[in-house]
């Protein structure tokens, strides 16, 4: 009885402050897991809608509040892919993108089990009325993902057949690994004419064309200003998001004292929506995924393939340096250079296969590609 007495209060005082128009309301606490629920399927679903990756979703880390904290390994993907992480210590992938609305629904289920001496004197009956909460959770979660989708794709309402639309577009930017956030921007260009496609993200995509002869008939048939539907675009899809080989460079340039990349990057997220051609020029933000996309697609599609067949060759490597990690050991001088001449290797058969790609280029994307994990690990030594 004592340890229920303590969680009332805590839910009473949760309520007072977080929702305080539940205060005098009937089953308030059913209520209060409900507009929790709510909160939180409203935050991830705006996480999804501009590819961010919280890194340590657990339950410790879900607010009552539907408020994002510990700003741990999280970051913003380039190239649209489900299974994008960025945590080192997360080989399974538990916390990438795609994974994130289901494990809300799990996080909000161990919530759930804390609040049932406070639901219903019947153990049972809790269970069931705080599983019908639960239940919703994720058409709730598609509701709110769709409907923000939709405004980034300039259509609404939300239909199935707008819905379908959206999925169209996903599945392009996942099977040819278009950059997530200039794929939206691009779009707008193209609705106004001021971007072909063949100077956009999209250039090497064959399935692309035909999807956007569908979205464009649907844009019409909604009888919307066109001019009135790219400025709103523009304004829900911004052109800005903190890359991390961008944050990366102003932190190595802030550790030397030199804080001007810091500034001026802090200055542009402040207003993430507008271009600035200036500091593009100055600092060639471009996209890895940007950098991809330009490749010739046999290219692309080997570095794939390169990436899946090292990514299993490492699994050994990653899970003795993960042991070395916590051990506080380094790797010996046999087994660091065993690791680069494999990248070696890798970098030469890129080059071979395409003459126009230089040693840097490809050494950049797989850096970032196949070595993420690494990096990481390396890092954390």
């Amino acid at each position: 009885m004592q340890g229920t007495g303590v969680l009332k209060k805590l839910a009473d005082y949760s309520i007072r402050r977080h929702y305080p128009e539940l205060k005098n309301a009937d089953e308030r606490y059913l209520k209060f897991f409900a507009a929790v629920c709510q909160s939180q399927t409203r935050l991830v679903s705006r996480w999804m809608n501009i590819g961010f990756i919280h890194g340590v979703m657990n339950t410790d880390n879900v607010t009552i509040s539907g408020e994002t904290i510990d700003y741990g390994p999280c970051a913003f993907m380039d190239y649209y892919d489900q299974k994008t992480v960025f945590s080192s210590i997360d080989v399974a992938g538990r916390y990438c993108y795609g994974n994130q609305p289901a494990i809300l629904v799990w996080n909000l289920s161990k919530l759930a089990e804390a609040l049932i001496p406070l639901i219903d004197d019947e153990e049972q009956k809790s269970i069931e009325k705080l599983t019908e909460v639960l239940q919703l959770v994720m058409p709730s979660y598609e509701k709110y993902f769709y409907s923000e989708m939709g405004k980034k794709l300039g259509i609404d309402p939300i239909s199935q057949n707008n819905m379908n639309l959206i999925k169209d577009y996903l599945k392009i930017l996942d099977s040819n690994s278009i950059d997530f956030t200039l794929s939206f921007r691009d779009l707008s260009k193209i609705l106004k004419k001021t971007k072909s496609i063949e100077d956009s993200v999209f250039k090497n995509t064959g399935d692309f064309k035909k999807w956007t002869e569908n979205w464009i008939i649907k844009i019409i048939s909604e009888k919307t200003n066109l001019k009135d539907i790219t400025k709103k675009m523009d304004l829900t899809n911004p052109c800005y998001i903190p890359r991390n080989h961008i944050i990366e460079d102003a932190l190595k340039n802030a550790i030397n004292d030199d804080m001007t990349l810091i500034k001026e990057i802090l200055q542009l997220y402040k207003n993430p929506f507008e271009e600035n051609e200036d500091f593009e020029e100055d600092h060639a933000n471009v996209s890895l995924a940007a950098m991809e996309s330009s490749l010739k697609p046999q290219v692309l599609k080997t570095l794939k393939k390169i990436a899946d067949a090292y990514s299993k060759l490492s699994s050994l490597q990653n899970n003795r340096m993960l042991a070395a990690i916590k051990e506080k050991k380094a790797f010996s001088e046999n087994e660091e250079k065993k690791y680069q001449n494999l990248i070696l290797k890798e970098i030469l058969v890129l080059v071979m296969l395409d003459g126009q790609l230089t040693v840097n280029q490809v050494k950049l994307m797989l850096i970032h590609i196949l070595l993420r994990k690494f990096q990481s690990y390396i890092m954390e030594l």
